[in-house]
């Protein structure tokens, strides 16, 4: 399963970090003039404290110490840029789908198979699950632990399960799709409990008690085998996904 690409962890993410990178490099563009003057002002700097030995008595040791404990800070700029563009904190979203991903690797690759990323219609489902008589859209979000963000991101996950749905039926195999949102972040486990909770039809649970919701995910229908023809299904349009995206 994980052979085809469609199922490794590293597949998780990866399309909204290259979304975030495109507009990173887009918005350093647009500033190029303001971030110019900050290094050419850092660079000053450098070379000031670098020549000090030339025209002072200052140690050449202690000045090429100095020299580079402020040439190291200079990452600090881009980072200073990020998080004032508010890029930072979206850049959780992609690690929190790696981090469901490495959970969903612990399943039973006999009886459930995973495919990361699967598009639809100009939107993705992060990773679909097909197991045993059941289909899982799952959703992962990163959070501070407010759950008032919880209503438009569970409507997220159903409405992606329901389009997922439909691409299956339209293939020939009618399933219910069932949506889980998965959330990460900071004071989650002080403020969720271990159980999954009802968010309109979503189903959400905590990604820090994963043994708990895959225990749950898994458990009633481990009797059965995997449905194949649900499986090759979500492949071919997670596949289709990938040839529309790469034009």
């Amino acid at each position: 399963m994980r052979g085809n690409g469609l199922g490794e962890v590293r597949r998780a993410g990866k399309r909204a970090r290259r979304m975030l990178r495109r507009e990173a490099w887009r918005l350093a563009r647009k500033n190029w003039k303001l971030l110019s003057i900050a290094l050419l002002i850092h660079v000053g700097f450098v070379v000031a404290i670098g020549t000090l030995p030339l025209w002072t008595t200052a140690s050449p040791t202690f000045a090429a110490f100095v020299a580079g404990c402020v040439l190291g800070t200079a990452p600090t700029f881009g980072y200073v840029f990020v998080i004032g563009q508010g890029l930072a904190h979206r850049q959780m979203g992609p690690e929190a789908e790696r981090w469901t991903a490495e959970e969903l690797a612990k399943l039973d690759t006999r009886k459930w198979r995973v495919i990361h990323d699967v598009m639809l219609e100009g939107e993705n489902v992060d990773h679909v699950v097909v197991g045993p008589g059941r289909v899982y859209a799952i959703e992962s979000k990163w959070t501070t632990g407010e759950r008032r963000f919880l209503r438009g991101a569970a409507d997220q996950a159903q409405r992606r399960a329901r389009k997922l749905a439909e691409e299956l039926d339209a293939r020939g195999v009618a399933r219910k799709v069932i949506p889980l949102l998965v959330v990460w972040g900071p004071g989650i486990r002080d403020k969720w409990e271990p159980k999954a909770t009802l968010e309109g039809d979503t189903r959400v649970v905590a990604g820090v008690y994963a043994e708990s919701w895959l225990d749950k995910m898994t458990d009633a229908a481990n009797h059965i085998g995997l449905d194949f023809a649900a499986y090759k299904a979500v492949e071919d349009v997670a596949r289709a996904g990938d040839r529309i995206s790469a034009w």
